[in-house]
């Protein structure tokens, strides 16, 4: 756009608009020049001279259909979307099959939680343009957003057929591709555009970023080194190369490709989230709620940092100094099971029971991931020498629900060993444990649910037995 302030036409031509609006004589103005002055408006912020502008092109031109897109924009910006929609609906059958005021017809659908009208539209739109990229990324990103992850890697895998070094198709499919049946040839796909280009960092950090959602940490890493040999500055390759390094154990030399990420952007949040995390996980509490605390001061109400400062606080045994952070995380997310478990298990052990067992029974009445309530207020119960209490708890619940994870069972065993006189007891229960769970159950979940029966002789050779089998 011209510098309209120093051009001496449109100064004439604004004067003249402006002298209208103040006579409220009849005026004639041109459509582009109409226009112009809109769009001078906006850069001025002056919303009821912009509605004024539209409202005149409207009431000159009804058939130009940039009036009502410029005029449901508005509303949009400065009342509701649902207005917005249902102005721009008014116009349906006078401009459906312009492109311009379908696509935000479609937009506006999503801004209100009508996604399945919006695919309709972009998928009418497709069906005359199948090569349309601007559509394309919409269309995935509305799969994407209700978690079609299907679709939306079918959409972003089109798109970046047409444009294989587009970066948004790129992330979104890295992302959407790990819940994806053929997660593999989404890989080989994506691989395949690295050793067609090369030289393009994008490519070869998206490809690891599938690569680190797959769990495939060594390759990832290898494909991040590929993408900073070439952009030592892309900052996401530095952020997911310490991440998969710190998911290998490497959590030293992860840290520093973190911290090679935040020299590259000290204001990203996730940076001061990871590092942060990192920390916790070496056990280095102190320097973990610096992390956390920084990423709070640029994200206020990121909940992950909240509470992980207030684990670290209590790892440090500093609990009270932990409980603003705690609650703060639980405001942003009240429904969040697994922080009200960790602050539960905080209680009990602060000898705050009364408040512990009040969330645990809210928790357990609500029947929502029922398995792993149960599982972790038994645990609390024996934590406290309620062990008994927590064996009863956990056969109550056996008693009236089926699982098909081995988690619950395998808690009980654990319980039961420590009780000496149940031990001649639990052959039957071990082997049926097995039987029940022919596939899923390996020595690692043995050791983090149950690690007592591999103390006990007597049962070495039913897991040896059985796992061997596995």
């Amino acid at each position: 756009m011209l510098d309209q302030e120093g051009d001496k036409d449109f100064l004439e031509l604004l004067d003249k608009y402006e002298r209208w609006l103040i006579e409220g004589k009849d005026g004639f103005f041109d459509q582009d020049d109409l226009l112009d002055i809109i769009d001078y408006y906006y850069e001025k912020n002056e919303d009821k001279k912009i509605a004024s502008a539209i409202d005149l092109g409207i009431s000159l031109y009804p058939d130009n259909v940039e009036f009502t897109i410029r005029k449901a924009q508005h509303i949009h910006a400065i009342q509701a979307p649902k207005l917005a929609l249902d102005f721009l609906l008014k116009s349906y059958s006078k401009f459906k099959d312009n492109y311009d005021y379908a696509y935000l017809l479609a937009f506006f659908y999503f801004d209100c939680q009508m996604s399945n009208k919006a695919i309709e539209i972009y998928l009418s739109l497709l069906s005359k343009n199948a090569n349309n990229k601007e559509v394309l990324s919409s269309l995935g990103n509305t799969y994407m957003s209700d978690q079609d992850f299907k679709s939306a890697s079918l959409v972003f895998f089109r798109l970046l057929r047409i444009e294989p070094t587009n970066e948004n198709a790129l992330e979104s499919l890295s992302y959407c591709a790990q819940f994806s049946e053929n997660a593999d040839k989404y890989k080989e796909f994506l691989l395949t555009l690295c050793h067609k280009n090369p030289y393009s960092e994008p490519n070869w950090t998206y490809y690891g970023l599938l690569l680190y959602y797959l769990k495939l940490f060594e390759d990832a890493i290898d494909a991040f080194s590929f993408a900073l040999s070439i952009d030592s500055n892309a900052f996401t390759a530095h952020i997911y190369k310490g991440q998969s390094l710190i998911s290998l154990g490497n959590t030293e030399e992860g840290i520093n490709s973190l911290l090679d990420a935040l020299a590259l952007s000290p204001d990203t949040s996730i940076i001061h989230l990871f590092i942060g995390k990192a920390y916790e996980q070496q056990g280095d509490f102190r320097s973990a709620i610096n992390y956390y605390k920084s990423c709070i001061k640029y994200e206020a109400t990121n909940s992950e940092a909240l509470m992980g400062c207030g684990i670290c606080y209590f790892e440090l045994d500093e609990f009270k100094k932990g409980l603003p952070f705690i609650k703060r995380a639980l405001k942003e997310e009240p429904k969040n099971t697994q922080y009200l478990l960790t602050y539960a298990e905080m209680l009990y052990k602060e000898n705050y029971t009364k408040e512990g067992e009040e969330i645990y029974q809210e928790l357990y009445d609500k029947k929502e991931e029922l398995d792993l309530v149960t599982c972790n207020w038994a645990m609390a119960m024996a934590s406290c020498g309620k062990n008994l209490e927590g064996i009863t708890l956990i056969n109550n619940t056996l008693s009236n629900n089926t699982f098909n994870d081995p988690m619950i069972y395998l808690i009980l065993m654990e319980l039961s060993c420590k009780e000496e006189y149940l031990h001649d007891t639990l052959a039957d229960e071990l082997t049926n444990i097995f039987l029940k769970f022919p596939i899923s159950i390996d020595i690692d979940m043995i050791k983090e649910y149950c690690p007592s029966i591999l103390q006990i002789p007597q049962y070495k050779h039913i897991i040896k037995e059985h796992i061997h089998e596995n």
